[in-house]
């Protein structure tokens, strides 16, 4: 029998890949291929308030931090939700398996923002495993069987997605140090990003009438779609915390490396055999070019953790 720890390692890339197509299939349904994906992210944002009460209703109280620290980790919760306007454009223009595996430049991102904020070191193989991660990106984004053209619109929302939530989970990770309740820190950024969505609703016109939309054509599905969404991603981020507990963070992380893998795996699944929620081009050509890209990525993962 595996391990529990190899079996969370393993459940917290698929259910953050599961997610992904979650929004897919949001997207798809509800989202015309001539408007904005932006107002979306308002579900997610006030989703945020529902998520901070719940963590009060736990027992967790978000008091004992210093005003400054709850000001920077508001600004958290801000970049979280921000984060997500390229990604949910991003995933309007390409099938979901290349959207989520693009997210593998984000520890790229981390020990950039870690060698630039933090004084940490960046050795010779994190640089090589860095431009592996960038290239397989680069080559993933574009069209396989023709003159090689990476697909900058793409692949550029998905580089500004994954920085900012690499910013992110740096001033998260270190105001979360301070804290002697981590879940205190949490609070606080799930208010930021409930505030995010207020003061998108408020300053863009466009954002709230196209809101009002949503909630008129199936305001209760999507929001209780996106809830369920944060909620999944909530749960992958236990399992690899609670992995990295067994073994060091960096296994973890190499594991998490083979989410492009199962976002294939599920995208074919999808189909196949519900062709009518998710479909992806599975022809032998894209599947080769896909395969061959997230093994780059993969290998540069592996690289920046040994």
């Amino acid at each position: 029998m595996l391990p529990t720890w190899t079996i969370l390692a393993f459940l917290a890339p698929l259910l953050w890949s599961l997610v992904g197509f979650l929004d897919k299939f949001v997207i798809s349904k509800y989202i015309p291929e001539d408007q904005s994906t932006g107002p979306l992210v308002i579900y997610t944002g006030l989703s945020g308030f529902i998520i901070s009460v719940a963590i009060i209703l736990f027992g967790h109280t978000p008091t004992g931090i210093p005003t400054r620290d709850v000001f920077w980790i508001l600004v958290a919760g801000i970049i979280y939700v921000a984060s997500f306007i390229p990604y949910l454009a991003a995933m309007q223009e390409a099938d979901a398996s290349v959207i989520i595996s693009l997210y593998q430049v984000g520890p790229v991102f981390s020990y950039l923002l870690g060698f630039a904020f933090l004084g940490e070191t960046l050795t010779l193989t994190q640089m090589l495993a860095g431009v592996l991660v960038i290239s397989g990106a680069i080559a993933l984004s574009s069209e396989p069987g023709k003159r090689f053209r990476p697909n900058g619109k793409t692949l550029g929302l998905m580089l500004l997605s994954s920085f900012g939530l690499s910013m992110n989970a740096l001033l998260f990770k270190y105001f979360a140090l301070d804290s002697l309740d981590p879940w205190a820190t949490a609070f606080w950024e799930y208010v930021g990003s409930g505030l995010f969505a207020v003061f998108l609703l408020i300053a863009f016109g466009s954002y709230r009438r196209q809101f009002v939309s949503l909630l008129r054509k199936g305001g209760l599905r999507i929001a209780g779609l996106n809830l369920t969404g944060e909620i999944v991603t909530i749960l992958g981020t236990l399992a690899m915390s609670f992995a990295s507990l067994s073994v060091p963070l960096a296994v973890v992380s190499i594991i998490s490396g083979t989410q492009p893998f199962m976002a294939l795996i599920i995208g074919a699944l999808f189909t196949v055999f519900l062709p009518n929620i998710i479909t992806e081009r599975r022809d032998r050509t894209h599947l080769v070019h896909r395969i061959a890209s997230s093994t780059v990525i993969f290998v540069g993962v592996v690289l920046l953790f040994v």
